[in-house]
């Protein structure tokens, strides 16, 4: 269930509630909205799988007057080693269903995803939009991710930007840089770096900006663990400019059952007189002891807005691995919220949404340097998007 604090107590806003299979997976995940002292549905996404247990399809519908209408669907397809080989998204037009978007995966001999193009119905065709080329270490590891769009005049290929990711001896991320393309050559945009203690657990993720031949702190996560090794706090700091020092700015604190399941999660904010204000609470509840597995952080990647500069609108899409309680915000170079794109669940695969350069009431945002930022459980990435006039 998804709280938010009001002058003196939690008031809750929404819950969901999940039905499983026997082998553990999620099959229906249905969302009421508290309205006074009533529960109203609101949505509810469906799941198939095959007899391998690989997810075939993923169907969204609405609550509508007394029935449920569908919306959208995933429609997935596997190959021989059960590795995902489509995923086609579908939206429910008059009664009938009409192609939307195609994602295509092509592998490696040893199994490895090496290109993802993301191709568009119009009309009649699927075009070509954005392809995906991954190059890995020597262990199997990521190395790199380069972005590509589609030349329609030209019919090819042409890069747009490129993730590069590095890591330590024992396999821990260390490392992730964005760089665009721009005039024939790679230019730096962002960073982010992770440092770890010396039993690899996570301590700290800090973000930066490429700003000429420097970097630019933005924000910090400082993560704090249990005896078991699982995040029971996550402070986000951004860095004071004036003072050239980190400043605590909101934090997440995690509780977990004796089964080491996730029941808790409280977003507060730093005041003015340094005490924290609760925000946002998630509250997770379980069948019995053992029936449900315990929740797993959420791995989620977002993407280079595109186009980037933009006037009048950007389109930003990110992608999830498990549905999860997600924030996606627009920021000042200084921090400063000017827009919410997205705050609440998202189910899992890719999204997309569009800002259109706008703050929250409506107005007409000023040319300059702004932040698009993923949240969700304590994590984020971050991208430069520049606005022109």
């Amino acid at each position: 269930m998804i709280s938010v604090w009001g002058d003196t107590d939690w008031v809750t806003r929404y819950g969901e509630v999940y039905a499983y299979n026997d082998q553990g997976s999620i099959t229906d995940t249905t969302r009421r909205v508290r309205f006074s002292s009533d529960w109203l549905l609101d949505w509810r996404t469906l799941i198939n799988y095959d007899e391998r247990g690989n997810r075939t399809q993923v169907l969204r519908q609405l609550w509508v007057d007394t029935n449920w209408v569908d919306r959208w669907r995933w429609i997935h397809s596997y190959d021989l080693e059960d590795r995902l080989e489509t995923s086609s998204y579908l939206n429910s037009v008059d009664g009938s269903w009409q192609m939307m978007d195609k994602i295509s995966n092509t592998y490696s001999e040893d199994g490895l995803l090496i290109s993802q193009v993301h191709q568009v119905q119009v009309g009649s065709q699927l075009l070509n939009d954005i392809q995906y080329v991954m190059g890995y270490t020597a262990r199997s590891q990521l190395a790199q991710r380069v972005e590509q769009i589609w030349d329609y005049d030209g019919e090819f290929w042409t890069d747009q930007a490129r993730e590069s990711f590095d890591y330590d001896d024992q396999g821990n991320k260390i490392l992730w840089s964005l760089s665009l393309f721009d005039g024939g050559e790679w230019e730096s945009e962002s960073r982010t770096i992770w440092e770890y203690d010396t039993n690899d657990v996570l301590l700290t993720r800090t973000d930066q900006l490429a700003l000429s031949f420097s970097w630019l702190n933005l924000e910090r996560q400082v993560y704090e663990t249990d005896e078991m090794g699982r995040h029971h706090s996550v402070r986000t700091q951004e860095w004071g400019y004036d003072d050239e020092r980190w400043f605590d700015k909101s934090q997440v604190i995690y509780q977990y059952d004796a089964e080491g399941r996730l029941t808790e999660q409280i977003e507060q904010y730093l005041n003015t007189d340094s005490t924290w204000t609760n925000d946002v609470r998630s509250t997770w509840f379980y069948s019995s002891p053992s029936g449900i597995a315990p929740i797993h952080p959420v791995h989620f990647s977002l993407q280079p807005a595109w186009p980037n500069p933009f006037n009048p609108s950007t389109n930003i899409r990110f992608s999830l691995d498990l549905a999860a309680p997600v924030k996606l915000a627009v920021y000042t170079i200084r921090g400063e919220e000017v827009a919410r794109l997205v705050n609440g669940s998202i189910e899992a695969g890719t999204h997309q949404r569009q800002w259109q350069g706008r703050d929250h009431l409506g107005r007409s945002m000023p040319a300059g340097v702004y932040l698009i930022r993923l949240m969700s459980q304590g994590q984020q990435q971050s991208h430069k998007v520049l606005l022109l006039r």
